[in-house]
């Protein structure tokens, strides 16, 4: 573990199991930055992890698995879940996101897990280092990512292709710019605390409004963007916000 600030008593981490090739200390410190919410931590292997769990441990939010190890410990990954609730059994076990290089590896992975764990994403690690954390930031607070590059393989091609779990197209810089202006400065305002991974009711707080007026606010953005859920939203406010 080359990167490893141990977690104080009941505190939550981001799990990333590989090697320090694939998740860097910088990587990571940038994680730690953007995450205040959740530790980053870094295991060589998903069974060394297991290994460092026990009852006093705080959430794993997720865990973000190196390629490599879905083609060297497949039965590991398979078994995660069992293993997981066998030393910390006061928690659920959290949500797996594998990370990739290239499309291909992204689409043999995809086939691979899908049916076998609760794969919560797949992570592209070619993105700027903002799109990325927001995609880390998101899979933390229990969403879900999956690129539109690789579920649209799973459309129909006599059908017309739909972003689906998560996957939002990425937008040229005039549809950004027309889609951006589509919305409110409170919307603006509201979308920039759901990237944080806020939830509405700390939302609210922020910005000194009710819950409820949160909830419509979100309603009315999903409809402007075209998009199936906050989770959608923020990503699609990202690309936007890059693409302009």
């Amino acid at each position: 573990m080359s990167f490893h600030e141990t977690p104080a008593e009941q505190q939550d981490v981001i799990v990333f199991a590989g090697a320090k090739k694939s998740f860097s200390d910088t990587l990571l410190r940038n994680v730690k930055l953007d995450c205040g919410f959740a530790l980053p931590i870094r295991h060589e292997s998903i069974e060394e992890y297991i290994s460092t769990i026990g009852g006093n441990c705080g959430e794993s939010r997720v865990v973000i698995v190196d390629p490599f190890l879905c083609n060297h410990s497949a039965e590991n990954l398979y078994a995660f879940a069992e293993a997981f609730s066998e030393q910390c059994p006061n928690h659920d076990p959290p949500g797996l996101a594998v990370a990739y290089w290239d499309v291909e590896t992204g689409e043999r992975l995809y086939r691979q897990l899908e049916d076998r764990v609760d794969l919560r994403g797949l992570v592209p690690m070619n993105l700027s280092i903002d799109i990325w954390l927001s995609i880390i930031r998101l899979l933390a607070n229990g969403g879900t990512y999956f690129p539109a590059e690789l579920t649209e393989r799973h459309v129909s091609s006599h059908a017309e292709p739909s972003p689906a779990g998560g996957a939002v197209p990425t937008p040229c810089r005039q549809e950004a710019k027309a889609e951006l202006d589509l919305l409110t400065s409170r919307e603006i305002e509201v979308l920039e605390k759901l990237t944080t991974g806020l939830q509405n009711k700390h939302i609210a707080e922020h910005l000194g409004v009710s819950e409820h007026t949160v909830k419509l606010h979100i309603h009315h953005i999903i409809g402007k963007l075209d998009v199936r859920n906050r989770t959608e939203a923020a990503i699609k406010f990202q690309t936007m916000r890059s693409a302009n």
